[in-house]
């Protein structure tokens, strides 16, 4: 095994590119190269996006509040999922955009007690294109199931 006797400073966003090289001690070795793959370094267990799309969402319901920050079930839980070392951005669904979604690890979508989730259809076509590409998405909420089985039609 080859070791390398330095050692780096490195920091949050840098991005540490490696090479890995296996062989084995046969007369005639075999030796095979797999790489190279890349890492970012992250001070966090990674970036959770919340889109927070209970009844009101988080912004409305503080201006409904006289601009008083509002607990929802997505502020809830953007709280403890910072608790535990993530690094977690709340936003609305209105706010959510592909270079959004590309900077984030995994989306937890949060609609509570919304009557209609996943109303937003610029949203929804960016989470579909999201979750196609291997993205990681979270969903919460009651409505949801009556959302699918109305338009499946299918009870199973």
């Amino acid at each position: 095994m080859q070791t390398v006797g330095r050692s780096y400073e490195v920091a949050d966003g840098d991005v540490i590119s490696y090479t890995l090289t296996a062989s084995d001690s046969a007369a005639v070795p075999n030796t095979t190269t797999s790489g190279p793959w890349e890492f970012r370094v992250l001070d966090s267990l990674g970036n959770i996006l919340v889109i927070d799309d209970s009844v009101f969402g988080a912004a409305a319901a503080a201006a409904q509040n006289g601009g008083q920050a509002v607990r929802t079930p997505g502020t809830d839980m953007a709280q403890w999922l910072t608790e535990m070392g993530y690094a977690v951005q709340v936003v609305d669904p209105v706010a959510v955009n592909p270079p959004l979604l590309d900077a984030c690890d995994a989306v937890v979508y949060s609609a509570s007690r919304n009557p209609a989730p996943l109303g937003e259809s610029l949203m929804r076509a960016y989470l579909v294109d999201f979750v196609d590409d291997g993205g990681k998405i979270l969903l919460e909420g009651g409505s949801l199931a009556d959302i699918c089985m109305n338009t499946l039609g299918d009870t199973e």
